[in-house]
């Protein structure tokens, strides 16, 4: 079982949700077991193909699947939800954040894993300031 499955969903803004995965990437470290499921909900062929090439390069813990219909926000966590490994954690992730500070996940990780009395969790939201 992983520590925590991210679920990040496209429709038609690949570029944003490339940079979305990425950020994940590069502001996650090995301290916590996670992979990134990427639920295109019904975008613009082309769109989806963007995305997808993209993903075909990232690591075997980055994987896309797309839906024939457009099952909304809602709809479209839980169709990346079946398609998520076993995992302790869902992270939805709305692809137009960036991570910017390391251990992200395993901070929230952690955080769940010490508080027994919390059922969800989010990190601080920040705007391209860093400001609140």
């Amino acid at each position: 079982m992983i520590d925590v499955s991210c679920i990040i969903i496209n429709y038609n803004t690949s570029q944003l949700t490339r940079e979305a995965i990425q950020s994940v990437m590069d502001f996650t470290q090995d301290d916590v077991n996670y992979e990134i499921v990427v639920l295109d909900n019904a975008s613009k062929y082309e769109d989806y193909i963007n995305l997808k090439e993209f993903v075909d390069q990232a690591p075997d813990f980055v994987n896309i699947h797309r839906s024939r219909i457009n099952t909304g926000f809602g709809g479209g966590n839980m169709l990346g939800v079946q398609k998520a490994q076993p995992c302790k954690y869902y992270a939805f992730i709305n692809n137009d954040i960036l991570f910017v500070q390391d251990h992200t996940l395993l901070d929230l990780f952690n955080f769940m894993e010490n508080n027994d009395r919390i059922g969800i969790c989010s990190p601080q939201m920040l705007d391209e300031n860093k400001d609140f």
